[in-house]
């Protein structure tokens, strides 16, 4: 009886020791697989912020390019989204000032906003329309901020005069449809502005 006791005993202690020691390599690959999966939404997301360090949120351009009346205004903007969202990127790199600009492309410039602006019309009415083909043409211009200052400055003013047409009347469905359409331009322009300035 006695040495029934004693084997029952260490079946007892050999059963609690395997049940610590399972329960610790549970808890241990808990802790391993949490950390793998940490680890590897950090790689992603570090892979998607590199893939796009310079891209501003359509929201956020939104907030930070209400209306842009001036090329100074356009500059602070800039300097502001600088610090505001890519000042971990960007550390050392300085906004290059603005040089001469060339009056024969601040013409084209003007010209294919005027056109783009009557695409744009086209297009809120459904009909054949070459909008996504002058836009491409204007964001070329868009390698340098002093160009794309300009569209910016174009753009907003015909978004207002949209605006000075609304005046004490709700936009309607065609007049909703081309801001989004200018806005939208605006914002293609900037994106390629900040990728060919920082890159």
């Amino acid at each position: 009886i006695i040495f029934i006791k004693k084997v029952g005993d260490m079946n007892i202690k050999t059963f609690n020791l395997y049940l610590y020691f399972f329960i610790f390599l549970f808890f241990s690959q808990k802790i391993l697989m949490a950390q793998n999966v940490d680890n590897l939404l950090t790689s992603q997301s570090t892979l998607m912020h590199n893939d796009n360090e310079l891209t501003i949120d359509f929201d956020d351009f939104g907030k930070e390019f209400i209306f842009t009346y001036s090329t100074d205004d356009y500059l602070r903007s800039i300097q502001r989204i600088k610090k505001k969202y890519f000042f971990k990127i960007l550390p050392n790199k300085k906004l290059r000032t603005f040089e001469k600009i060339n009056e024969s492309k601040k013409k084209e410039i003007k010209t294919l906003v005027n056109v783009l602006s009557k695409e744009a019309w086209l297009k809120t009415d459904f009909q054949y329309n070459k909008f996504y083909l002058t836009l491409e043409k204007l964001i070329k211009f868009g390698d340098k901020l002093k160009y794309s200052a300009i569209i910016e400055i174009a753009l907003v003013d015909e978004q207002r005069k949209l605006l000075k047409q609304s005046i004490g009347k709700t936009l309607t469905k065609d007049e909703t449809y081309f801001k989004h359409l200018i806005q939208h331009a605006r914002y293609e322009v900037l994106k390629y502005s900040l990728y060919k300035h920082f890159n």
